[in-house]
């Protein structure tokens, strides 16, 4: 025979669980709010020194200008480079205007990676937004400073391969390129069109595309040396020279070629058979996909304007941002 035991249940107790759970989803939801709308409310004042490079120059801008409520625009220069600056004529008293824009060039800088590492390594830069991760030399100074990086990705770009629209060059394995930059290919003969010598185009060495094409194109395989070639400082020198040369090839990021410079003379190739766009990028699928960091020195209190900026851009909120300016965020929405 089996006994049944009956099982009283308080009801007071039953409200103080149903009570208890509603406190916690209220508690839990509140608190995934406030994470993903804390964005940082600085001045020009507050806003800590910034050192952008190369492609993220645009975004290290659009941020300053977001968290700061200044307007800005998008500006072509006599280069041909499309640049963000802050409306400052929406200030209304002069002296206000002069000591804002002041201010702000003085706070938001922008150059190459090696000079923003150097520069976060000795306290000149709080945060720094670059294009590669730092290098050895880099490390060593950072140690001796007695300093570490805390380096965060922040958004995706790729280093995409651009000849002369009147090129005939649609696609080019990796290998082709080890090739040519190290100067076993010197003939676009070589690659099954008419006989021309190749102009290879490089950026500065001190660049973020330059740093990447070395360590993640070449792979160990030395660049060329005392073959005839042009080694352009300015990202934009390959973009303006392959204008003219129909023989030449160059590299760039792809942000940079796709909305800074929007050359028409100028036009992307495949790489491995995998055209670089926003799809290829997203996916993964295109073979030289980078990642752009936010750095700061891993010291820098919760409370610095410079963490507040870093932790907020790797927020959802801060991600829809990076997406809304033309940039790829880590993930999709």
């Amino acid at each position: 025979m089996s006994i049944k035991k009956k099982i009283c249940i308080n009801p007071s107790f039953i409200v103080y669980v149903f009570l208890f759970c509603i406190f916690m989803v209220l508690f839990i939801a509140s608190d995934v709010e406030c994470e993903s709308t804390d964005k940082p409310k600085l001045t020009i004042d507050t806003y800590p020194r910034v050192c952008n490079t190369g492609a993220t120059a645009p975004l290290g801008a659009i941020i300053a200008c977001e968290l700061i409520g200044m307007p800005w625009q998008w500006e072509k220069f006599f280069t041909g480079t499309t640049m963000v600056i802050p409306q400052v004529d929406s200030i209304e008293n002069e002296e206000e205007r002069n000591r804002f824009s002041n201010l702000y060039y003085e706070k938001i800088s922008h150059s190459d990676t090696h000079y923003a590492y150097t520069g976060l390594a000795r306290k000149e830069f709080d945060l720094i937004l670059v294009g590669g991760k730092p290098t050895r030399d880099e490390l060593l100074l950072a140690e001796t400073e007695d300093v570490v990086f805390d380096i965060q990705a922040v958004a995706l770009d790729s280093l995409v391969f651009i000849v002369n629209i009147e090129n005939p060059l649609q696609n080019i394995t990796i290998r082709q390129i080890q090739d040519i930059y190290s100067g076993e290919i010197t003939d676009w003969a070589e690659l099954g069109f008419e006989p021309a010598k190749i102009n290879a185009y490089i950026s500065g060495e001190n660049s973020d595309d330059h740093a990447y094409m070395v360590r993640s194109v070449m792979k160990g395989k030395k660049m060329m040396h005392g073959l005839p070639r042009l080694v352009l400082i300015a990202m934009i020198g390959p973009l303006n020279m392959l204008e003219q040369d129909v023989r030449g090839i160059g590299y760039s990021a792809f942000y940079f070629e796709e909305y800074l410079t929007q050359n028409k003379m100028i036009k992307r190739i495949a790489v491995n058979g995998v055209i670089p766009d926003r799809d290829s990028i997203r996916n993964r699928t295109y073979p030289l996909i980078r990642q752009l960091y936010i750095v700061v020195r891993s010291d820098m209190p919760q409370e610095s304007a410079a963490y507040k900026i870093k932790e907020w851009l790797l927020s959802d909120q801060g991600q829809r941002l990076i997406e809304a300016n033309g940039y790829l965020p880590l993930k999709s929405f």
